[in-house]
């Protein structure tokens, strides 16, 4: 087994080595999306994600539903993640890193609550971040990188069950590589 403490040698299976810390060297708009808990006629129920509506509503969508979100490669967006239901859901967003702004409760009418303190394991840059039931999470993330990419839960029975969006990185005045594939909202 590769030793992580002293690159280049090994551990044999077994040994009674204590694992250490791992030693690391070196040292815009608005998009609001929602988790939303909705009843299914003969099943537990389904988790999807969505948008905001004109209210404070969430607007539930599948992955066949048009884009609705489409940042611009090179800009910096603020994206919103309300967590409408009971569970937490670590949301991941394929090849975008992102940092933490702000966690803020919310009530039933969506009236906002407390600002909740910054959490140390939430620092720098980020691809995956937990959003909490009845929280806004708040995040700047950075997109780099043209094309046609995903958004979604990282529990793999909600990714299955259409927790999970695309979302497309344009250039400037130019539709990117893939997204002319699946339906746009404009």
């Amino acid at each position: 087994v590769p030793n992580p403490e002293e690159p280049g040698t090994c551990i044999r299976r077994g040994s009674s080595h204590a694992w250490g810390a791992p030693r690391i060297s070196g040292g815009t708009s608005l998009a609001h999306v929602k988790a939303q808990a909705a009843p299914t006629p003969f099943g537990p129920t389904a988790v999807l994600l969505g948008i905001r509506g004109n209210t404070r509503n969430p607007v539930s969508k599948l992955w066949v539903d048009p884009i609705t979100e489409r940042p611009v490669k090179g800009t910096t967006e603020i994206w919103e993640f309300w967590n409408w239901s009971e569970d937490a859901h670590p949301i991941h967003l394929h090849l975008v890193k992102f940092r933490v702004l702000q966690r803020v409760r919310f009530d039933e009418d969506a009236s906002f609550g407390e600002e909740l303190a910054d959490v140390p394991t939430e620092a720098g840059w980020k691809d995956t971040v937990i959003a909490y039931p009845r929280q806004v999470l708040r995040v700047a993330a950075t997109f780099d990188v043209a094309g046609l990419y995903v958004w979604h839960c990282h529990i793999l029975e909600h990714e299955d069950n259409e927790m999970m969006r695309p979302y497309c990185i344009s250039t400037w005045g130019k539709e990117a590589p893939g997204c002319g594939a699946v339906p746009i909202v404009a």
